[in-house]
């Protein structure tokens, strides 16, 4: 099975929140996720929608720049 991920590619920190702009992670989180347990990536995922709209609207990174999480 594989693993859940919210990643969209459109990885860029946000520089005020530390907050991925494209799945609501933070580089931390981001970085352990595969350590994970799957209940703490659901946990985690149940988070996101609001930490993205605490974000408001923002600018996507260029394409070129993006990179999976």
């Amino acid at each position: 099975m594989a693993m859940i991920t919210p990643c969209i590619l459109v990885c860029a920190l946000d520089s005020q929140s530390g907050i991925c702009v494209g799945c609501g992670r933070t580089g931390d989180e981001i970085g352990s996720w595969t350590s994970m347990t799957e209940a703490e990536r659901h946990a985690l995922m149940e988070m996101l929608p609001a930490r993205l709209q605490m974000l408001g609207p923002v600018d996507p990174p260029q394409q070129e720049n993006a990179r999976p999480c």
